[in-house]
């Protein structure tokens, strides 16, 4: 909001006839009246808008309203796109949070943007629909007024809850739980939404031998559902026994441009009886925290 302007007289003197008239004092007085009114307009008109500007709640809120118009474009639920009637790239940035109306406030961050379009991660609470979009607000802050701070919010959670997972006879060095699927239970799949995730997974890793050996047992998330991405790549280790179980965790960031399923895979390097991933006693679970939070 534009502040007022300053209205006062200030060239009194100025004003002045080249021999004014009236007393001494009068004359003294008009050399003053420069000051005086310039002190009235700053004290009545503009200081008080200056203090109420500081010291609401909606200037210190940290939210700053958007001059452009928004407009619904698309739902992948979490994620939705919107558009825009100008280019807000030079405004709006990767993981700022914004605040809208639909009848109600709704909060978002943002996962992408181009020079049309925001792309907005709603978390588990938000989902913008096809309506109009009121009082369009951006921030920089990472709380601002109002906006939920609950991590739990902002995540997406897998905690797998049917058959372990098992590969009789698998194939040495061979991945399991993508492309090749298993014997028993099904993949273990989160799929990412467009954004940067800070994720965070643990299982317990069992492997059988026909005979003692030597060997080591692999698990990873990943995109390509044949080959390991290594970012999660980790493994145990069985020391000449006919089996083992390991609990095994990972975690890491990741970057998606595009709507990703990622999936739980496990191998070993040796021919082995079964592998399987444990979801008795500690289940599998994998989360994904939005990294902008």
């Amino acid at each position: 909001m534009a502040l007022n302007r300053i209205t006062a007289d200030v060239e009194v003197v100025q004003s002045l006839t080249d021999k004014p008239a009236g007393t001494p004092a009068e004359l003294k007085k008009k050399f003053d009246d420069n000051s005086i009114n310039l002190k009235t307009d700053l004290n009545t008109n503009i200081i008080p808008q200056i203090e109420t500007q500081l010291y609401s709640k909606a200037s210190n809120s940290g939210w700053e309203l958007i001059s452009a118009t928004l407009t619904y474009a698309s739902a992948d639920s979490p994620t939705f796109v919107i558009n825009t009637s100008i280019d807000l790239t030079s405004v709006v940035s990767l993981g700022m949070k914004l605040k809208l109306t639909q009848t109600t406030v709704k909060y978002f961050i943002v996962t992408a943007i181009t020079s049309g379009s925001i792309t907005l991660y709603g978390g588990t609470d938000y989902i913008l629909t096809n309506t109009a979009i009121t009082l369009p607000y951006f921030s920089i802050a990472k709380a601002p007024y109002g906006f939920p701070v609950d991590v739990d919010k902002w995540s997406i959670l897998i905690t797998y809850s049917g058959t372990n997972p098992s590969k009789s006879s698998p194939t040495a060095n061979t991945w399991y739980g993508g492309a090749n699927s298993w014997s028993a239970g099904s993949s273990v799949v989160l799929v990412f939404p467009i954004g940067s995730w800070n994720v965070y997974g643990c299982a317990t890793a069992n492997v059988i031998l026909a005979s003692a050996n030597y060997t080591s047992i692999f698990m990873t998330l990943s995109a390509n559902n044949a080959v390991a991405d290594n970012k999660f790549l980790s493994y145990g280790f069985i020391y000449s026994a006919t089996q083992g179980a390991y609990f095994i965790s990972f975690s890491d960031n990741i970057n998606v441009t595009a709507k990703t399923p990622y999936y739980l895979m496990l191998k070993t390097d040796v021919t082995a009886s079964s592998i399987t991933l444990q979801n008795s006693g500690t289940p599998i679970k994998i989360k994904a925290v939005c990294a902008y939070l």
